[in-house]
């Protein structure tokens, strides 16, 4: 017997009804009722059979020379899935089954499937658990969705920027957009390079919007100023954080039976002895599979990385950032966003009169200074201009920088908690504070 509840109480407006199948939607035992009530379904069926929640995937290897024999087995194997339900009060929706040939060949010329007499409906591409799978297995379809579902989030960061810092937009990015690029980059990443290409563009409008810089700034230091990554520098360390996990026997064992066949099981312990073993002619498909990257990021990682005990110590191992400037514009306090645009674009060298004329913009004929008649460069803006006004809009600029991670000492201990009459503090905090403020010359 069901009813509905509100705040505790029984709700006058719902009558008690009997429920005969399933389980109650909402309730806090219904997965777990769910899962139970399915999980015979599997048995008896000849094909590998895949269950994730309430999404049931049956799968078969066809013989292209034969597929009247694998087409049978599907069809046998559907029949009985539709018993089953007949048997259990389960009602399936043809409608919304797909049948899905993977090939290398491009055209699949399969008989039809049915499921309680209906058409299965044959489609080149599929979306299954939020990854869009298509017959040729090179994802372009998923990259190019992606693309568009992180392009449609930016929209609204890009009308943000103009009243929020970096600080935040950094956050916002980082929490809600950037994951987006994480789901399943282990499989995508064997997409072609023209497609992930389009993915790095969309990474760099994001850091365009987060910094404030000018399109067609140099994308190595729009990320530098940042401290962003590439995303195939992240991809990177995500195949080998999943590769220590399947050698460190950290992933369910069906993922980790796909990699027996190709250890190297070899006696002799030698310096560069390599983990895995691949056939000596390999195709291309085959080096550019996940299964295939995951052995090579495996292969090619140091001996003493390998051996790391911890999940945890391996990440901060292959997590570790480039060689970025000491301070990001995210960590900087004290400037409007205004002063910080001007800052970033003057940190990419896309902001002067000698950088815009250099790249050709319109209506900038002088690369000079316009007070010294000098070529004026990052040096001379903020060292050698002569010019009284902006000597003193360039030490309140100075004046007014001040680093976020200040309020931390070596210990982690705030600031305020320093000994009020130590100079050892004193002298540090004050030294701290000089290095910050001197960071813009870094580029000059």
């Amino acid at each position: 017997m069901c009813t509905a509840r509100v705040e505790g109480e029984l709700s006058p407006y719902s009558d008690e009804n009997y429920i005969n199948s399933g389980v109650p939607q909402g309730s806090l035992l219904g997965p777990l009722l769910f899962l139970l009530y399915i999980n015979d379904l599997p048995e008896g069926l000849e094909c590998a059979t895949f269950i994730y929640a309430d999404d049931t995937s049956i799968y078969m290897p066809t013989d292209p020379a034969d597929p009247i024999a694998a087409n049978n087995v599907l069809q046998s194997d559907l029949n009985r899935i539709y018993e089953w339900s007949t048997i259990w009060g389960l009602c399936f929706k043809p409608s919304k089954c797909k049948d899905l040939t993977f090939t290398k060949q491009g055209d699949s010329n399969h008989v039809n499937l049915y499921f309680n007499r209906l058409l299965i409906p044959k489609v080149t591409v599929h979306k299954h658990l939020g990854f869009y799978l298509d017959q040729n297995l090179n994802f372009k379809e998923h990259v190019t969705k992606l693309a568009e579902k992180v392009q449609n989030k930016l929209n609204p960061l890009k009308k943000l920027s103009y009243c929020l810092k970096s600080k935040h937009l950094n956050t916002i990015y980082n929490t809600y957009i950037s994951p987006n690029f994480d789901y399943c980059d282990i499989i995508y990443s064997s997409a072609n390079e023209t497609y992930l290409k389009m993915l790095e563009r969309t990474h760099y409008r994001a850091a365009l919007i987060v910094s404030g810089c000018i399109q067609g700034s140099n994308t190595s230091k729009v990320l530098s100023i940042l401290n962003w990554r590439t995303l195939s520098a992240k991809r990177k360390a995500r195949l080998e954080i999943f590769a220590y996990k399947v050698n460190n026997n950290l992933v369910p064992t069906y993922i980790s039976q796909l990699f027996l066949n190709y250890r190297n099981m070899g006696v002799r312990e030698t310096r560069n002895r390599r983990p895995y073993i691949f056939p000596p002619r390999s195709s291309s498909r085959i080096r550019k599979s996940p299964l295939y990257r995951l052995m090579s990021a495996w292969n090619n990682l140091r001996r003493d990385t390998r051996s790391i005990e911890t999940l945890s110590q391996f990440k901060s191992k292959v997590n570790i950032l480039p060689d970025f400037l000491h301070t990001s514009s995210t960590e900087l306090i004290g400037l409007t966003r205004k002063q910080e645009i001007h800052l970033n674009r003057m940190r990419v060298d896309f902001v002067l009169n000698s950088h815009l004329h250099a790249h050709n913009f319109t209506g900038v004929n002088n690369p000079n200074c316009t007070h010294c008649n000098k070529l004026n460069t990052n040096s001379h803006f903020l060292l050698r201009c002569q010019d009284p006004i902006h000597r003193q809009r360039i030490i309140n600029l100075l004046t007014s920088i001040h680093d976020v991670r200040v309020q931390n000492n070596r210990a982690g201990k705030s600031v305020g908690t320093w000994e009020r009459g130590s100079q050892e503090a004193r002298k540090s905090h004050r030294k701290f504070f000089d290095d910050q403020k001197n960071f813009i010359l870094l580029f000059a």
